[in-house]
């Protein structure tokens, strides 16, 4: 995938690098949940300590009151969503939606 985002500010209030750095964040997020392959996790408490996502999930299973440890394939598929949600909606939050326009470009890479 490309890095290049254009966005179309109408409005002239959105913070555009802080929109840039939230968007790739869920898309590296989601590429790391959905991911497939010996990199792929089945539970998110599989996740390794040194990676980025670890500390929010640790912190989100917390607050949802999932034991890191203990936790069921259900609890951890919770966790999961509730990781993404909070993502998207940090992403969602940094414009105005009814006037930001995002074109993203996208290169398949075989």
């Amino acid at each position: 995938m490309t890095k290049d985002i254009k966005v179309e500010d109408q409005i002239g209030n959105h913070d555009l690098k802080l929109f840039r750095s939230t968007y790739l964040r869920y898309i590296a997020l989601s590429k790391y949940l959905f991911a497939s392959g010996e990199k792929a996790i089945y539970d998110i408490n599989e996740i390794p300590k040194d990676n980025e996502f670890y500390q929010a999930a640790k912190a989100t299973a917390k607050s949802l009151g999932v034991n890191w440890k203990k936790m069921t394939h259900e609890e951890s598929n919770r966790v999961m969503l509730a990781l993404l949600e909070d993502t998207y909606n940090a992403m969602a939050a940094v414009g105005d939606k009814s006037h930001l326009v995002v074109e993203v470009k996208l290169k398949i890479v075989k």
